[in-house]
C-alpha cells in the first residue's frame, strides 16, 4: 500500500505473502498463498519447493489473485498441508504431492518413501492423524522396500500394500 505524507514523504507498506504449495489443474501453474489465494508461477521462477497439488485437468480455470474457496480439492488439499505441518513438521517436510485422481481419492507422495499414501474423499484430517501415527516405523528404509502403498480408504481400518516380490521370497525360504 502505498500512502503520500503530508510533508513530501510517501509511505510504503509491502505484505509478504506466504507460500503453501504449487498448484498444477492442466490448465497453468500456481502458488497457494496461507490464505487460499491463488498466484501466477512466473514463467522464469526457479527452485520452488512447496509440495505439489495436482488437480484434475478439467476442473474450473484458477483466476490468478483470487480465493477460490469454493473448490473443494483445493480445500481438502489446504486442510491436508495444515494437518501435516501441525502434526509432524517431518511429514510435512516429505510431503511432495497431493494428486486427487480425476476428482476421486487424494494421493499423497512423500520424497523420503517409494509408496502413495491414498487417504479418499472423506474424512482426511482423521486419516492423516491416523498416518501420522504410523508414519515414524512406515518411515524407514526397511519400511519403505516393503511396501507398495498405505491404503486409509475405509473407516477404522488402515491396508498396507506387500510388495509382491518379499512376499514371495518369505514363502521360498520357510
Amino acid at each position: 500500500m502505498v500512502s503520500v505524507d503530508g510533508n513530501g514523504k510517501v509511505k510504503i507498506e509491502l505484505v509478504e505473502k506466504v507460500f503453501k504449495a504449487q498448484v498444477l489443474n492442466g490448465k497453468g501453474k500456481y502458488l497457494l498463498t496461507k490464505n487460499v489465494e491463488i498466484l501466477p508461477l512466473l514463467e522464469n521462477t526457479q527452485n520452488v519447493n512447496y509440495p505439489v497439488i495436482r488437480l484434475n485437468g478439467e476442473t474450473e480455470v484458477l483466476s490468478p489473485l483470487t480465493f477460490p474457496k469454493s473448490n473443494p480439492y483445493l480445500a481438502s488439499s489446504y486442510k491436508i498441508l495444515s494437518a501435516a505441518s501441525l502434526l509432524n513438521p517431518n511429514l510435512y517436510n516429505n510431503l511432495s504431492e497431493i494428486d486427487f485422481r480425476n476428482g476421486k481419492n487424494a494421493v499423497l507422495y512423500f520424497s523420503s518413501v517409494d509408496y502413495p499414501v491414498i487417504l479418499g474423499e472423506k474424512n482426511q484430517i482423521k486419516k492423516m492423524v491416523v498416518f501420522e501415527k504410523l508414519w515414524e516405523s512406515l518411515s524407514t528404509v526397511q519400511a519403505s522396500e516393503l511396501l507398495d502403498y498405505v491404503d486409509l480408504r475405509f473407516n477404522n481400518k488402515v491396508y498396507l500394500g506387500l510388495a509382491g516380490e518379499h512376499l514371495q521370497a518369505e514363502e521360498t525360504q520357510s
